[in-house]
């Protein structure tokens, strides 16, 4: 694939697909095209995964019947801790 054509994929990577909606990038495909190398490296089972995961979320929106808390512990809904989680 040629650099040209590269960049306009990527461009459209970025506008069409939902999964960088709202995303803001002050970098353009030409900058990512200039510093990446010449060898094209590609995690294939870990960009497949993500991409089946990427689909499953979006199928099957996750219920937000539990939370993070950022205090290190998994809190229901109510907010209680979990004795197993804390």
């Amino acid at each position: 694939m040629s650099n040209s054509t590269q960049m306009q994929s990527l461009n459209d990577e970025w506008s069409n697909n939902p999964r960088w909606e709202g995303v803001d990038r002050p970098y353009g495909a030409e900058d990512v095209n200039k510093l990446q190398g010449t060898l094209k490296i590609e995690p294939t089972l870990a960009r497949v995964g993500a991409e089946r995961l990427w689909d499953l979320m979006q199928e099957n929106p996750y219920p937000h019947a539990w939370s993070f808390d950022w205090k290190s512990r998994y809190t229901t809904g109510a907010g209680r801790t979990e004795g197993n989680l804390s």
